[in-house]
């Protein structure tokens, strides 16, 4: 005759109720961090021009009842700011990194004579690779 070890079967549904984390089952996808959120809101950028640094994201967020889709004018790499459509139904987004500094010029291309947007990415500031501090001089 085979016994069972009692824990086993108590343990078994424990474990399994514990995977669910109380809202189904379901968790959204999470998206990599930005350092500005730009809205899509009432057929507008806003903010309509942000600052980053150079290898900092930027993430568009579609919070109006249209669709939209991103754009670049013009700025130091052709093709950065471009997006595929970005739906309004789902409250769609986009993040794109900034590699290169300068200043970014884009719009919407299904809203093109009114929505209109910059990012201004800086370069960081030197590092100083001769170990030193600074130095100041007594009177």
């Amino acid at each position: 005759m085979r016994h069972f070890d009692l824990r086993f079967l108590l343990a078994v549904p424990v474990a399994v109720l514990g995977c669910g984390g109380g809202d189904g089952g379901t968790t959204a996808p999470t998206l990599p961090s930005a350092a500005a959120t730009v809205e899509m809101r009432n057929i507008a950028f806003r903010p309509a021009s942000i600052s980053i640094d150079k290898g900092e994201s930027v993430r568009w967020i579609n919070r109006d009842s249209a669709d939209h889709q991103l754009g670049q004018l013009e700025g130091p790499v052709s093709g950065v700011i471009e997006s595929g459509v970005i739906g309004f139904r789902t409250q769609g987004s986009v993040s794109i990194r900034f590699n290169e500094a300068g200043l970014y010029r884009y719009r919407c291309q299904l809203h093109p004579t009114v929505m209109f947007g910059t990012v201004a990415v800086s370069a960081p500031p030197p590092r100083d690779t001769t170990g030193g501090g600074t130095y100041s001089r007594g009177p």
